[in-house]
């Protein structure tokens, strides 16, 4: 086991949120804007001002990415992750405090997350424990592009060697 560092994961978050929104606004471009929630409304509002050239030049960089992060996983089978920074936040919260500083809720919880999904990594999150105040906590594994197996194996023993699984919150 070794510590890696993942290129460019601070500039995912930007990227994922302009081609998932240019993306969900071209899918739903019919919608009715009284049948969606506030927050995936304003997705796909977004959407809607979002140049053509910009999605191709984000489609491009992710492509770049996508090549920084098999570099990374030549080397390795598995990259492990908490698959949240925290542990689910009340309905409604729309800030929390880590480690002194205020984050949205919405961006930080896809944080560890995003990247895998927006290059399609096959990852899984299991449970791995529960906070102190009893709320559980997740582990993310992740593998290489099209070797869904390792990624399942690796799970599948894990799984069997704790039984974080069996408990309830």
């Amino acid at each position: 086991m070794e510590e890696v560092n993942l290129p460019y994961v601070e500039y995912m978050r930007s990227l994922t949120l302009l081609i998932m929104a240019s993306e969900i606004s071209s899918f739903h471009e019919d919608f009715k804007a009284e049948d969606y929630g506030e927050y995936v409304r304003g997705r796909l509002e977004l959407g809607k001002i979002i140049y053509a050239t910009e999605y191709i030049k984000a489609q491009r960089i992710r492509a770049l990415m996508y090549k920084e992060f098999l570099k990374v996983m030549k080397k390795i089978d598995i990259i492990v992750t908490p698959t949240t920074p925290i542990v689910a936040p009340k309905i409604g919260q729309k800030s929390v405090n880590i480690d002194g500083k205020e984050f949205n809720v919405r961006a930080i919880i896809p944080i560890f997350t995003s990247p895998f999904n927006l290059l399609g990594f096959p990852a899984i999150s299991l449970p791995c424990g529960f906070s102190s105040s009893g709320l559980p906590i997740g582990i993310q594994m992740v593998g290489r592009p099209f070797e869904e197996d390792t990624v399942l194996r690796v799970a599948e023993a894990y799984e069997k060697s704790t039984e974080w699984f069996k408990r309830e919150p």
